[in-house]
């Protein structure tokens, strides 16, 4: 990139390995072939100043750092929407003063939330033993339908709103009218790890 334009950081040269083992998708996702060796998508957004130094500007995806370790949502997502009783995850983040904090929304296979405590409580489990603890959303709450947007994307501020209200109603979906909960969405264990 020229001087001044942003642009992702790549890093390449002896020190750089040549993929994931035994994980092609996420090689082929973040290795790029150069004529002298791979080079490394860090996903950092930099640009070059005049004197040489480089400027850090953000990132290209969403990766946060919970507790000192990054964490891409993407990868959790992807674990999470492994589990069979899962149509669908997002993570979605919150920043505090104490740092990030990832929580998760789930939408049950069949779209009834039915017993979103167990399902939450199963889902945990999956997580804990394919992610480092400090990966794992808390909580998880158990949603019917995820929020979409004209085009049919996934509205990712109006799903972190419903999660929001979900947990103010200690977890449950809230009725609207002071009535019992209509769809039975709950949250997992709120315990930190």
């Amino acid at each position: 990139m020229p001087d001044g334009a942003d642009g992702e950081l790549l890093i390449g040269g002896p020190g750089v390995a040549a993929g994931y083992f035994g994980r092609p998708e996420e090689t082929a996702r973040r290795f790029v072939p150069h004529d002298d060796g791979p080079r490394y998508r860090t996903g950092d957004r930099c640009r070059r100043r005049p004197d040489g130094a480089l400027v850090f500007a953000g990132r290209t995806d969403r990766q946060v750092k919970i507790r000192g370790y990054r964490v891409d949502p993407d990868d959790v997502e992807r674990v999470m929407d492994d589990f069979p009783g899962v149509a669908r995850s997002s993570v979605v983040v919150r920043h505090n003063p104490a740092g990030a904090q990832i929580l998760a929304a789930v939408r049950p296979a069949g779209g009834d939330p039915g017993d979103g405590a167990a399902l939450a409580a199963s889902l945990r489990s999956h997580l804990l033993d394919r992610l480092p603890a400090y990966a794992v959303p808390q909580p998880v709450v158990v949603v019917p339908e995820f929020p979409t947007g004209p085009n049919g994307k996934l509205d990712r501020e109006a799903l972190s709103a419903l999660v929001d209200r979900v947990l103010e109603h200690d977890g449950r979906h809230p009725g609207g009218d002071g009535a019992a909960p209509r769809t039975g969405a709950t949250a997992g264990p709120r315990t930190r790890s």
